[in-house]
């Protein structure tokens, strides 16, 4: 399948993950960037204040310990594969025993296969599992998303999600994908939601045409979304075909505080937002043109996105916002 690259997803020393805590599976407190680390970080996870694993590339885990004051970072060994010959591109961990990678092989041979890697001692021993389907090139993993020790789900290049019933010992395709596209061009879902007390309820968001889909059956079948609020007619890709495709905003991450309220993260600065389950979309501008949203998180009435540029914008339910900090 034909392949768009949107934008590369350059962060610097900013973690793609910039979400205010909860604890569970990724949403971050502020504490935890500091000076004492540099590198590419694409994926967290906080447990606790005490407790924080970060992953990124060139096969970068870390464990950071020892509280809101503590710069006890300590690097991660994965003995179960070539560490460095990968980029790690999300991590979940859902107490502080179990837990989960995912990423992409960084070179080829089989440049951009997906991986995941779990643990149920906190990361004292790493498992691959013990069955995962067969893909065809490039199916990225990009983003995983627990609903408890058993149940959860990955993200991936092509179109593809994956499920797991059994903590991760094994994976398997949903029944159905969520969305292609009729020319044929394949769908990275940068994005993925699990609601923690149903994870038969779940989002999906893709990369350049404007699509969310939802799945309220486990991925059994799949409502798709390509809202008019999201087309961008200036924004086109020209392939070699001479066709154009691609004239919405490219779509990244997408949070929900519950099934009824959520947004996704997009292109140009901005950031759509549903109130009805997807039914109807808005989208706002929060940052110039040149800022790219690569991360959302929705807490309460605190909203949170994290861009290109080490940008940091929070806003409210309303029209207050605030550009927090550019790192």
């Amino acid at each position: 399948m034909k392949r768009i690259l949107v934008a590369p997803i350059m962060l610097g020393a900013m973690l793609w993950a910039v979400e205010p805590w909860t604890g569970v599976c990724g949403p971050v407190p502020w504490w935890v960037k500091d000076n004492s680390m540099s590198g590419r970080f694409r994926g967290i996870s906080v447990i606790n204040d005490s407790l924080v694993w970060v992953v990124g590339e060139n096969g970068a885990v870390y464990k950071r310990t020892g509280g809101v004051h503590s710069h006890q970072w300590s690097s991660v060994i994965i003995d179960v594969i070539p560490q460095t010959n990968y980029h790690f591109n999300d991590v979940c961990f859902v107490d502080a025993l179990h837990g989960w990678i995912v990423g992409e092989k960084r070179s080829d041979p089989n440049k951009y296969e997906g991986v995941v890697i779990w643990t149920n001692n906190g990361g004292i021993n790493w498992h691959l599992p013990v069955s995962t389907p067969a893909f065809p090139l490039p199916s990225p993993f990009l983003k995983v998303k627990m609903a408890n020790v058993s149940r959860g789900y990955i993200s991936c290049g092509n179109s593809i999600i994956l499920v797991t019933y059994d903590g991760g010992a094994s994976w398997s395709r949903t029944q159905s994908d969520p969305w292609n596209d009729p020319r044929n061009i394949e769908n990275w879902y940068n994005g993925l939601w699990v609601d923690p007390n149903n994870p038969n309820n779940l989002w999906v968001s893709g990369d350049a045409f404007g699509v969310a889909s939802k799945s309220t059956n486990g991925g059994l079948t799949w409502t798709t979304y390509q809202p008019s609020a999201f087309d961008w007619p200036d924004y086109q890709f020209q392939p070699p075909t001479g066709t154009p495709y691609g004239t919405k905003l490219a779509n990244f991450d997408i949070d929900f505080a519950d099934v009824n309220h959520g947004m996704v993260a997009l292109s140009f600065g901005r950031i759509g937002k549903t109130t009805d389950g997807g039914a109807t979309w808005t989208v706002h501008q929060y940052e110039p043109n040149p800022t790219w949203f690569y991360d959302v998180a929705k807490t309460g009435t605190d909203n949170f996105a994290g861009g290109n540029y080490g940008v940091i914008h929070e806003f409210d339910g309303t029209h207050n916002q605030e550009h927090v900090n550019s790192l």
